[in-house]
């Protein structure tokens, strides 16, 4: 991302068509035309997904891969692959002010002081306790405090969210 919000990516596609002797990688960073105009603050990257939070709350995600690589770390309650950013309309009532992807899971941080989580489970990277995969954006649940003014992380070995305190 540069100073004024442009976001570029490079590497390979998980949507190139495999007839395509061509190779599937760019080693220069191309725009991301689907985020042309929205005023981005911050991006990160899992394994095989992106994300782009907008000045607004809004947070746009992309990626996935196949249905060994997906577990719904976009969000948008599917587990299908996302070729270009789509805004996560499950968000569209909160305002997110930060996000961190991992590698197959999805972390953010609301402006209620919620952090909410999606995609991958299986070890508890998510926070929920139930180890379980999720492609819908889902509340994470705090001890007695609610998570209110604590330092707490979380989000397997890959990645965590510090939530200040």
């Amino acid at each position: 991302m540069t100073e004024d919000g442009l976001v570029y990516q490079f590497g390979g596609s998980l949507f190139k068509d495999k007839k395509d002797k061509k190779p599937s990688s760019s080693q220069n960073p191309m725009p991301v035309q689907a985020l042309y105009g929205k005023s981005i603050i911050q991006i990160d990257c899992g394994d095989f997904h992106s994300a782009a939070l907008e000045s607004s709350g809004d947070l746009y995600t992309w990626g996935g891969g196949s249905s060994a690589y997906n577990k719904g770390q976009c969000g948008h309650g599917h587990t299908n692959a996302i070729e270009t950013p789509e805004k996560i309309k499950l968000l569209s009532h909160k305002r997110v002010v930060k996000v961190a992807c991992g590698g197959f899971h999805t972390l953010i941080l609301t402006s209620e002081n919620e952090v909410f989580a999606f995609g991958a489970g299986n070890y508890g990277e998510c926070g929920y306790g139930d180890f379980l995969d999720t492609a819908k954006p889902k509340l994470v649940r705090f001890g007695s405090s609610g998570g209110q003014n604590e330092t707490s992380n979380f989000g397997g070995t890959d990645k965590f969210m510090d939530l200040g305190g």
